[in-house]
């Protein structure tokens, strides 16, 4: 079938000109001597390809190209805009006005023939859309269509300025959210709305924060759901939730409308939203929730690479537990948490037996191997809830929050039960490695958190000096 090629120019010569060549070529062309008819030729005609001058009058062909872009029944139609004008400007506006190609007229006839064939060889061959024959505005009408679009178009980079601005704010997530929720809160329609950013720390409590006025019950309710659906499973002492009250009441559950969306970055969970709403919304057809959620999903991403990047400075990197510095926060807070609540706490502490002989016999190399296994081991037989530090060398220590020294010892005594029986192998041979532990409890004579490491060092101590590969619960 002959492809149809709209021409829109003002000057008589140049459409005449155009014409002959285009027509030449082998294509069906059209003629419109200004924007206005060239506009309603596209409607009633819907051609293949249209082609347009810039500078013309009332109209220019950035206007033209916006008007028939934004419009699902025309937007499909590739536009060649063609021009004298040489400046970068014009050539970026052009295309940000939804061009396909910018073309100087002066180029020779032959070029923009190769231009018309490469833009069609690109368009699938789809069934001819239908013509709108009943399509007819006055000049008035179009550029009050115009100015509807440059309107959306002021509306929309105004809302993507405001989220840009808020990534001053990474370093402190809870501005970072009080600050999406006063502007999503100004923009969409809802009754309750939720946002999560999620930590590259897997060991950080998951925090949703809810835009609303419901009661607590409510709102632990949908935390829980917020959360399941997010991570598909979770449990519930893994969720936490905080409030930013809204200005006005809002309308109690159920909601018709129920909108929960993780955000992944390749195929990790960074964070979520959520929307909530008595009415029946449908919030993914709008431009502007499409606006917001690309904002969000930006902060996301940076927000998470500035959490991988603090999380690094936690990490020992050889074996991947946390370092000794972060140890020292962590005890502090979960001593300090224990205590006011009087929680259970554990302590444990790792050495690998005879490591020193380990290193002279068969190398550095086979002894940091040694050192990554057992700490991997370490790490997948403890809860999520608990924690592992390489304290110094070969030592490691385990802080078991919500365990009593009889409870820590299950999982204890299984580690060291898997590395007795783990394959270690060095040039075909297997290695025996084996390790000793010691377990404090936090108890009322236990006055600090160093304490509570000491006396489980006490107690690896004598495991070690007891004949070794035990595990030994400190006598407090």
């Amino acid at each position: 079938m002959t492809k149809k090629i709209l021409l829109i120019d003002d000057s008589k010569t140049q459409l005449l000109s155009l014409k002959m060549i285009i027509s030449k070529a082998g294509y069906e062309v059209i003629t419109a001597p200004n924007a206005i008819e060239g506009i309603e030729l596209a409607y009633h005609n819907m051609p293949d390809l249209i082609i347009s001058d810039i500078v013309m009058p009332s109209i220019n062909g950035y206007q033209l190209c916006r008007l028939l872009k934004n419009d699902p029944a025309t937007k499909h139609i590739p536009i060649i805009l063609l021009t004298i004008l040489e400046g970068k400007i014009d050539k970026f506006w052009g295309l940000k006005a939804g061009a396909d190609k910018f073309f100087n007229k002066e180029s020779e006839p032959e070029e923009l023939i190769k231009e018309i064939e490469l833009i069609l060889s690109k368009v699938e061959d789809k069934p001819q859309k239908t013509p709108i024959k009943n399509v007819t505005f006055t000049e008035n009408a179009y550029h009050v269509k115009i100015n509807e679009i440059l309107d959306q178009s002021l509306i929309e980079s105004t809302i993507i300025n405001e989220f840009r601005n808020l990534s001053e704010f990474i370093h402190d997530e809870s501005t970072l959210v009080k600050e999406i929720s006063t502007i999503v809160e100004s923009i969409l329609d809802f009754d309750t709305a939720a946002v999560f950013f999620n930590s590259a720390d897997n060991k950080k409590l998951k925090k949703v924060t809810f835009l609303s006025n419901l009661d607590e019950k409510s709102l632990k309710q949908m935390a829980s759901e917020f959360a399941n659906t997010v991570f598909e499973t979770t449990e519930s002492n893994d969720i936490n939730y905080e409030i930013i009250n809204l200005k006005e009441a809002q309308t109690q559950p159920p909601y018709k409308t129920k909108l929960i969306m993780p955000i992944k970055l390749e195929s990790e969970i960074i964070g979520a939203i959520g929307l909530y709403s008595h009415k029946e919304i449908n919030y993914q057809n709008q431009k502007t929730f499409e606006i917001i959620l690309n904002e969000i999903k930006l902060l996301m991403q940076i927000k998470h690479l500035h959490s991988k990047t603090k999380l690094l400075t936690v990490i020992d990197p050889l074996t991947t537990l946390y370092n000794r510095r972060y140890y020292q926060e962590v005890i502090e807070r979960e001593f300090s948490r224990s205590r006011r609540y009087s929680f259970d706490l554990s302590v444990a502490m790792f050495d690998i037996d005879n490591f020193k002989k380990l290193n002279d016999t068969y190398g550095h190399q086979f002894g940091d191997e040694v050192l990554k296994t057992v700490s991997q081991i370490i790490i997948a037989s403890l809860r999520n809830t608990d924690f592992a530090f390489r304290y110094g060398g070969e030592e490691i220590l385990a802080v078991l929050t919500n365990s009593s020294s009889n409870q820590a010892f299950i999982p204890i005594e299984r580690i060291r039960a898997k590395i007795e029986n783990y394959p270690f192998n060095y040039s075909g041979e297997n290695i025996k490695v084996t390790i000793s532990a010691g377990i404090s409890e936090l108890k009322k004579e236990i006055s600090t958190a160093q304490n509570l490491a000491k006396v489980a060092d006490d107690a690896l101590y004598e495991a070690k000096h007891s004949g070794k590969n035990k595990v030994i619960i400190a006598k407090q």
